[in-house]
């Protein structure tokens, strides 16, 4: 139920503004989560078309593509992800970009 709740409201939020990549990114992530990988990924996609440098766009895409055996494509993404905010890589999560 809580899960069905999450995805309606990111629903909610694209339905305001489809330019908004941070909807796109969590519409992704719910859909992630109820197993529809090749939809979350379009919604990955489609956030990172708007906000290149959001750094949990890339890394929730290489989540994703993980979660659907594509591992090289997921290795692409944060590699992606580690040049936008180096600290991700290194466990120092205190100097790297918060909140992308």
């Amino acid at each position: 139920e809580i899960l069905r709740h999450r995805t309606l409201l990111r629903y909610e939020a694209l339905a305001r503004d489809e330019r908004y990549g941070t909807a796109w990114r969590n519409k992704g992530a719910c859909l992630a989560d109820l197993g529809r990988l090749d939809e979350a990924l379009r919604c990955f996609d489609q956030g990172l078309a708007l906000d290149p440098d959001a750094v949990s766009g890339w890394s929730s895409k290489a989540a994703c593509l993980s979660k659907a055996g594509r591992w090289r494509e997921a290795l692409g993404c944060l590699q992606e992800a580690i040049a936008l905010d180096p600290g991700l890589g290194s466990g120092d999560r205190d100097g790297g970009a918060a909140g992308r």
